[in-house]
This record gives structure tokens, C-alpha cells and sequence, in this order.
């Protein structure tokens, strides 16, 4: 039985395979017990002919450049993702200083579209309950509505421009590492 490592001559990014029989895998399609070159970390890794080899500069430009595309995107949606949890966790004040808080997640954002969208057919008084569902206010005309309404674009504004500063420290960064650092003190 021999043990050692096999590597797939197609497959990128190269990674070895410790294997307990060597002799189980076709030359022709896994490299046996290859060596790779010594300090070069496996994402820079090809394998040309029977070996794996350390890729040219262009191909680890273009290795890099795909890593910082990922990362960024990534990091984007980390952040669009927590300026929703923020929104939904904060919901909306209305009227304003009353602790009368109201859902901001996605069904509750839909209804006051619909709220919005319908004012002029709406029979008034409309009452709306708060998030945590105790407290009813009522809402006396369209005025009233689109005010109720208006308060919680405000508030969805406001947190989606609060992440503007960490979107453009994405844009701005060169480097995975620098994506990376950037920490949504938001949260």
C-alpha cells in the first residue's frame, strides 16, 4: 500500500490530496506526490506538464483581482445586510417623541405602501398598531397617512445613508486585507 499525496491536473486553484493508495489514481488525470514550490501559497499554485509550479505575475494579478472582486462584493452585502437588521430592529417613531414604535421589516414596509398607494380610498380614522403590538394610533386623513408614512422613509433613508462612509471605504480598498479592516461600527 503506498500512501502519499495526489493533485488533479485539471482543477483549479491546485490542491493536494493525502491519499492511502496512491495507486488507485490515473497519471493521466492526478499528478502522484507531486512537490510544490516551497513558499508559495496553494492560490498561486499551476500545474504545467507533470509539476506544480508558481504561476507568473499576470496570472497572480488576475488570482488577486478576483479575490479583492469577492471580498468587496461580499463585504457589501454584509453591510446592506446589517443596515436592514438596523432597520428592523429599530423600526419607526411616529408621532415623533411618543415611544410608539413601528415595524420596519419587509411585510411591514409593504403594507405602508399599500397604505401610502390607497390613502384617498381609505374609510378614516385608520389605526396602526405598534411593533410590539400594544398600542394602536390612529391616523385622521390622508395628511395624516402620508405623514405616518413619510416618518418611516425618513428613518430607512437615514440608516441606508449611514453606510454610505463603509461602502466607500469598499470602493477605495486595494487589497483583501484592506476590505477586510473595515468594520461596520454600526453595529
Amino acid at each position: 500500500m503506498a500512501r502519499g499525496t495526489v493533485a488533479n491536473r485539471t482543477t483549479t486553484p491546485v490542491r493536494l490530496y493525502a491519499v492511502s493508495e496512491t495507486s488507485q489514481y490515473s497519471a493521466g488525470v492526478w499528478l502522484i506526490d507531486p512537490v510544490p514550490p516551497v513558499g508559495v501559497p496553494e492560490k498561486y499554485w499551476i500545474v504545467v506538464g507533470d509539476e506544480i509550479v508558481e504561476m507568473d505575475q499576470s496570472q497572480k494579478d488576475s488570482v488577486d483581482a478576483a479575490d479583492l472582486a469577492q471580498a468587496k462584493a461580499n463585504k457589501v452585502d454584509e453591510l446592506n445586510g446589517n443596515t436592514q437588521q438596523l432597520i428592523e430592529e429599530n423600526g419607526s417613531e411616529y408621532p415623533a417623541l411618543s415611544g410608539n414604535i413601528f415595524a420596519l421589516d419587509q411585510p411591514s414596509r409593504l403594507y405602508w405602501d399599500e397604505l401610502e398607494l390607497g390613502a384617498a380610498d381609505l374609510v378614516y380614522p385608520v389605526v396602526v398598531v405598534t411593533k410590539d403590538g400594544f398600542t394602536e394610533v390612529s391616523l385622521a386623513d390622508v395628511a395624516a397617512v402620508h405623514a405616518f408614512f413619510m416618518v418611516g422613509c425618513v428613518v430607512i433613508r437615514n440608516w441606508e445613508d449611514s453606510a454610505q462612509p463603509f461602502f466607500l471605504q469598499v470602493v477605495a480598498a486595494t487589497t483583501v486585507a484592506e476590505v477586510d479592516a473595515i468594520v461596520d461600527t454600526r453595529m
